[in-house]
């Protein structure tokens, strides 16, 4: 049992797993990809409460070992102050688990979408050189990669379309790229996501 607490103040209990293994539960990928895993309803006002709890993700079948770190320690994990799970690699917030569970629904590399995920970022900055961009993948459509853009608009999001050649010469080269700047810094730790280079402003992507 966790602890929970609704915006209506109240503080509950409710059973929430500490670790899932999608071996042993396989219906977990389309609960987070629904919305509906590490949910509660609050039993005094009835609200669906999703706690921004700390979650391992683990499936021995698909060598997937994903510790979520809550989005509200992210500053704090780049400091390093979050430790991890032996063995883990670090997801942050529900929304990038999301992106990780679409990955492995698709059966795509998370590393190359990194790497289009960089490209698409600097592409925008251009475009937005003061803008906060994050950019998700959404999933696959008639051949194509979708990404989502976040912070070009206000509460809402850009889709690009990448085509296939793009992502699959993005596998191609992800061995090279790997030891290439910035890659490698994204690519270095526990944390393998082009928002690693948010811990030093210096470093985004130009």
């Amino acid at each position: 049992m966790r602890n929970v607490t609704c915006p209506c103040e109240a503080v509950f209990e409710a059973d929430l797993p500490e670790t899932v293994d999608l071996d042993a539960r396989p219906r977990t990928v389309e609960e987070i990809l629904e919305g509906t895993f590490l949910t509660a309803r609050c039993p005094e006002c009835g609200t669906v409460v999703k706690p921004d709890l700390p979650v391992r993700v683990f499936s021995g079948s698909r060598n997937l070992d994903i510790q979520v770190v809550p989005e509200m320690e992210r500053y704090a994990f780049y400091r390093g102050a979050v430790p991890l799970p032996s063995g883990a690699e670090a997801v942050i917030g529900y929304r990038e688990l999301v992106e990780r569970m679409r990955a492995v629904r698709d059966g795509v590399s998370p590393r190359a979408l990194e790497l289009l995920k960089y490209l698409l970022l600097a592409r925008a900055q251009q475009d937005a050189p003061d803008a906060e961009i994050v950019i998700e993948y959404a999933g696959r459509e008639d051949g194509t990669f979708l990404f989502d853009v976040w912070g070009l608009k206000e509460d809402a999001a850009g889709v690009v379309k990448v085509p296939a050649s793009l992502y699959d010469k993005a596998l191609e080269d992800l061995s090279r790229k790997s030891a290439e700047d910035p890659f490698s810094r994204i690519f270095a730790g526990t944390y393998r996501s082009v928002r690693v280079l948010e811990a030093d402003p210096d470093e985004d992507a130009k």
